[in-house]
């Protein structure tokens, strides 16, 4: 089944599924610490592993962002941001991050081959002004993104994206939380395409009628 929980390091409770029945738990991870947990079946394993995966591409970023600041791009400083984009732009998955004013500040490079846009397209825009969510989706994606930057807890979503040729895509996004002075700053985001997953459900749903 589709049920999980999270907790946070020290054990407390941040979200919990339709049962208590949560026979393992996965770590998440970041800069080589565990920050949470995530107990469950079938996908705990996955969503801990893209949780950890776009917290640890958002905090290698803003330790580049520091180091350069300290160093001015020295030799060693530029060795490491040349490995951080390397693992981010051949990231299957589309991660992104938002700020509190709805732009994106950064989005890997698979999304030219999900949507056909080009990051420089997107990074600095509002996705209010893009015109790459339905009209309904677009409403719910601005309300679970101010719910998060409330300090509420949106694990998961599913929007329809509009692709630059018109194509309408189904995409599941996990999203994590970054917080700098105790609020939540930056929403890290992985998106998925489950748009084939979701073609192939409603043919057997078809069948079965």
């Amino acid at each position: 089944d589709g049920s999980f929980s999270i907790k946070a390091k020290d054990g407390t409770l941040l979200l919990a599924g339709k049962t208590d029945d949560h026979p393992a738990s996965y770590p998440i991870e970041c800069d080589g610490g565990v920050i949470g947990w995530v107990s469950g079946h079938q996908e705990a394993a996955l969503l801990a592993s893209r949780i950890s995966y776009a917290a640890e591409c958002e905090h290698e970023k803003q330790t580049l962002t520091r180091r350069s600041a300290q160093k001015g791009g020295t030799e060693a400083v530029m060795k490491h941001m040349e490995k951080y984009f390397l693992h981010f732009d051949q990231a299957p998955d589309v991660i992104y991050t938002t700020d509190t004013d709805f732009r994106i500040v950064s989005i890997s490079a698979s999304v030219k081959k999900h949507l056909g846009y080009l990051p420089e397209e997107l990074i600095g825009k509002p996705f209010t002004e893009l015109g790459i969510l339905t009209e309904e989706s677009l409403a719910r994606a601005v309300t679970d993104t101010m719910r998060i930057f409330n300090g509420e807890l949106v694990v998961s979503a599913e929007y329809e994206l509009i692709a630059k040729d018109g194509t309408i895509k189904i995409a599941e996004m996990r999203n994590a939380s970054i917080y700098k002075d105790g609020k939540v700053s930056l929403i890290v985001a992985v998106a998925r395409d489950i748009t084939d997953k979701k073609k192939a459900e409603r043919a057997l749903e078809l069948s079965e009628v």
